[in-house]
């Protein structure tokens, strides 16, 4: 006869098995790393906390603040990293052998006022020009058209 187990039938636990066997069924050696087990212990923790009032991995670990308004996201920074890579790998090997092919050496080198002599003699740098402005063409006031309607041309 079939036995249904109800809310008054002893209950047989049953054991969960944490170890692991190896084909023979004996036990087999843990994978787990061991050796930082009383590190990440949360009551080893607590205590160095309670005597020192310093959670210890905090303490050696910096926090790195700044504006980053200007980074819309991840995919957005990369794109641009790339770009410039790909323009760096654009100019010739000459140039690129003289920054030992880093575009962040040669970034450093046009920041910095000492190396323009460099810069030149790679032609990268041309001190005669006229230094790029942000300036718009100036605007022309309808005066200047002598009468034209501006609806039909």
């Amino acid at each position: 006869m079939t036995k249904f187990r109800n809310a008054y039938t002893p209950r047989k636990r049953e054991e969960f098995q944490t170890t692991l066997l190896d084909e023979d069924g004996n036990v087999a050696p843990s994978m787990t790393e061991q050796s930082h087990k009383d590190r990440v212990d949360i009551h080893n923790i607590i205590q160095a906390y309670d005597r020192t009032g310093v959670v210890q991995h905090v303490s050696k670990m910096r926090g790195d603040y700044g504006d980053f308004t200007g980074v819309s996201d991840y995919k957005d920074a990369l794109d641009r990293v790339q770009a410039a890579q790909e323009s760096f790998n654009d100019l010739p090997a000459k140039v690129r052998e003289a920054f030992d092919n880093d575009p962040a050496k040669l970034l450093e080198a046009v920041f910095d006022d000492s190396r323009k002599a460099e810069l030149q003699e790679l032609g990268l740098f041309f001190p005669d020009a006229e230094p790029a402005t942000n300036e718009t063409a100036p605007v022309t006031s309808q005066e200047d058209n002598s009468g034209s309607d501006p609806t039909n041309p």
